[in-house]
């Protein structure tokens, strides 16, 4: 079984991330939902080591002259500002391995160019289809403050798995409320980001919010290592963790992606940050104490040793 890491110095309560300082700065808690990012209040104070600005000849959102532009190209328009401003800061971020903008940051390429691309494509992709199905509400408001603390972000001496939490948090605050879902609790949706509410999920083609319970299902982890997850459509939120050889004869267990956000994963849970090999994860788990507050055959155990306060999760007991 491969070795995986959760990092012990990001504790968590309740779903919410704490407040704590990084390199001299804060980062506050970072809670939203949708393509780009959202949530607590978080402040410029201390934030140090900033990136240049993004690349001068690529041009910004203007919502302005896009006023007659249709939805989807507006929000194509802004997904390529918000490629060119990550990938301008990641390349000029010391320390930053080509490992680590792809595999931690989620930003592939060599070069500016390449690295703007590959994540423009995907933004634009997923915002495109939400947009054709009426389900995207872009607010150009939120734009400029989202692109130029995207181009000021912290750069940190060290491993990006060990800030990797705090860099998110920080990104969903200034970016979440630019691409956002419109449908309300109840209403149709394709997928979970179609829904107005953080925390919902899309069960059965209709927006719910996500309960505790949404995280014990079966299903069928396709992944060896333990702790790494994979997409799965029989989980109501479309992941699958793989919880490791264990004595309740557990093929895997189903989960949330809480990558964005932490405040995605259901009230009264938490974001689980995990690296294994050069590939970073986020995905919700319950706390718990005792195996009475597990369901499903799940118990009740220390996941990882090296997490702090001998935190357990409703999990399955390895062998």
């Amino acid at each position: 079984m491969a070795e995986w890491f959760v990092n012990a110095r990001f504790r968590r309560a309740m779903g919410m991330w704490l407040a704590i300082p990084v390199m001299g700065g804060a980062l506050a808690s970072g809670c939203g939902g949708g393509d780009s990012g959202g949530g607590a209040t978080a402040t410029d104070a201390g934030l140090q080591d900033a990136a240049p600005a993004p690349d001068p000849d690529a041009a910004p959102v203007d919502a302005g002259s896009q006023a007659d532009a249709s939805l989807a190209d507006r929000a194509a328009a802004f997904c390529e500002s918000l490629a060119n401003a990550r990938c301008t800061w990641a390349l000029a971020c010391d320390g930053l391995s080509a490992g680590d903008r792809a595999g931690i940051l989620g930003l592939a390429g060599d070069d500016l160019a390449a690295c703007t691309a590959n994540a423009a494509a995907l933004c634009t992709s997923a915002a495109t289809a939400r947009a054709e199905r009426g389900t995207l509400a872009f607010d150009p408001v939120e734009v400029e403050d989202c692109l130029d603390g995207v181009s000021r972000a912290p750069c940190q001496p060290s491993p990006a798995a060990d800030w990797i939490a705090d860099y998110g948090a920080y990104f969903y605050e200034r970016c979440g409320r630019v691409l956002s879902g419109n449908v309300e609790v109840d209403g149709e949706c394709t997928t979970a980001a179609d829904c107005a509410a953080v925390d919902a999920l899309c069960d059965e083609g209709k927006c719910r919010i996500s309960k505790p319970i949404d995280l014990q299902g079966d299903c069928d982890a396709t992944n060896r290592s333990a702790g790494v997850p994979n997409g799965d459509d029989t989980c109501v939120g479309g992941l699958c963790v793989q919880v490791g050889t264990n004595s309740q004869d557990k093929l895997g267990m189903c989960t949330v992606d809480c990558r964005e956000t932490a405040q995605a994963c259901p009230t009264g849970t938490q974001c689980l940050h995990v690296t294994a090999g050069n590939a970073h994860y986020a995905y919700c788990t319950v706390r718990c104490e005792r195996d009475a507050q597990c369901h499903n055959g799940f118990v009740c155990v220390a996941v990882n040793p090296d997490e702090p306060d001998g935190a357990k999760h409703c999990w399955a007991e390895r062998r």
